[in-house]
């Protein structure tokens, strides 16, 4: 299905290289897309970036359509497709903030379309409450994260982040391509639609906790590349345009589109690492082997329980967790998670047995992933 969605996704950076710049560019950001090494590993997993990229490619367009046109049907889109956007991911509830105040900067005459914006406004609340409530629920973190910004790991984040692009051939060159391309497009109608999104997830990817784990470009960064790719495509078209044969420089922009392209889908391919759902087949492999009398318990059930067939439990913050956990696991426990959670959730888990006395034994880590767990034994 994400092989799909990363086709259709091809489809969208073409729509708003054209629509932003125009056909020639549109061709060529497709083209540097469809060898993004990010779009290229996460056609092969279940991550909701791939879903969430796709919605904001195809956003973009139908908004700035809006604006120029002012039509109904235009804006019932913006507004769905934004609802969507805000529902595949939690931290994407800010894009409402942000294409609020595009819509705020651009629009003129509110008074004359008021009636038009309530509709919106009723659509885009029945459409996401539950979602935008689900998030509001984790509050403003000062650790960074869904609705913060730049929150304690954002300066070594983003030291981490200029690791991960001079490390790749790719990635430094369109960084510095792309970011060339966005200078050069100052002036042109409506470009904010691109630039602010952009720089919105960028830095809020930055503030993120969890955002870089054992990833060689995190995937958070695969909407900031999606979108950086058509000033990439721009600022290739600008500098080929210089060459005074149209033959020649037509010739010159393929073959620098195809050697990008090819950098990018060589550093995709032999980019190794193991899905969620393959790490969590090979570590609960382990543990039946190893400890087959033993409960489970993980920080996200989501990829253990359709492996284990739904013998797994979710670790609780919830005091009234307590005895459910007391009375349902008997004499031994493993803690399942991410490495990463590792200070937050374990201290927690203890809590729950602190008054039993149990004794909590740290293995070793299984393979070279980032996960790790924890066994109490009564």
């Amino acid at each position: 299905m994400n092989i799909l969605l990363g086709v259709l996704t091809v489809l969208g950076v073409f729509v708003v290289g054209k629509k932003f710049f125009n056909e020639k560019t549109g061709y060529v950001a497709a083209g540097l897309m469809s060898g993004l090494p990010l779009g290229i590993y996460l056609s092969n997993t279940t991550e909701s970036q791939v879903v969430s990229v796709l919605l904001i490619t195809v956003l973009i367009p139908v908004f700035k359509n809006y604006l120029d046109k002012e039509t109904f049907f235009w804006g019932l889109g913006s507004t769905l497709f934004l609802s969507a956007l805000v529902m595949s991911r939690t931290f994407n509830w800010t894009y409402l903030l942000v294409f609020l105040g595009l819509l705020l900067y651009y629009q003129t005459g509110f008074r004359e379309q008021m009636k038009e914006y309530i509709v919106y406004g009723l659509v885009f609340v029945s459409t996401t409450f539950i979602s935008v409530e689900q998030t509001l629920s984790f509050g403003f973190r000062e650790d960074g994260g869904e609705i913060s910004f730049f929150g304690t790991y954002f300066l070594d984040h983003f030291k981490l982040f200029l690791g991960r692009i001079t490390g790749s051939v790719f990635y430094s060159v369109v960084s510095v391509i792309g970011l060339t391309g966005v200078i050069l497009s100052k002036g042109k109608e409506k470009i904010s639609l691109l630039i602010i999104p952009l720089l919105v997830h960028t830095f809020s990817m930055l503030s993120y906790q969890h955002t870089f784990q054992n990833y060689p470009m995190p995937k958070f960064f695969y909407f900031s590349f999606t979108l950086l790719l058509p000033f990439v495509a721009y600022a290739l078209v600008e500098a080929v345009d210089y060459i005074p044969y149209k033959k020649v420089s037509l010739a010159v922009l393929v073959l620098l589109t195809a050697s990008l392209t090819g950098i990018g889908i060589f550093e995709g391919v032999n980019y190794r690492e193991e899905t969620l759902l393959e790490r969590t087949e090979s570590a609960t492999e382990f543990f039946e082997q190893e400890y087959p009398d033993c409960s489970l318990i993980v920080s996200d059930i989501r990829p253990i329980d359709p492996v284990i067939d739904g013998r797994s439990y979710m670790l609780s913050h919830d005091e009234k967790e307590k005895e459910f956990y007391r009375e349902n696991f008997g004499d031994c426990i493993i803690l399942y998670m991410h490495r990463y959670e590792i200070k937050e959730r374990h201290e927690t888990f203890l809590e729950k047995f602190e008054h039993e006395k149990i004794e909590v034994e740290i293995p070793e880590r299984y393979g070279e992933n980032e996960e790790a767990w924890f066994i109490k034994t009564g």
